[in-house]
């Protein structure tokens, strides 16, 4: 976790080092700062299909429906193999 902080640092806009700092975080349990870093994941990658799937996963786990269908729809159309994980 600690070679993704400084990559951040050097990279702010890195997607790739984002989203896996996001599953990283979110496998321990910290879903808030996943959260974080999934959006920044699609901030600059909007078709990053795995931050918005994984980030659909946390909202709909917190009960955020609408937003969390979005996220998954968003994933499927990428890329459609995203359906069968729900």
């Amino acid at each position: 976790m600690k070679q993704y902080k400084e990559t951040l640092s050097i990279q702010p806009r890195n997607a790739v080092v984002h989203n896996n700092l996001g599953v990283v975080l979110m496998r321990l349990g910290k879903v808030d700062e996943a959260v974080k870093h999934f959006r920044e994941t699609i901030k600059p990658e909007p078709e990053y299909a795995n931050a918005h799937f994984q980030l659909a996963k946390i909202l709909k786990k917190k009960e955020l429906d609408q937003e969390a269908t979005f996220h998954y729809q968003k994933a499927i159309s990428i890329n459609p193999e995203f359906k069968d994980k729900k």
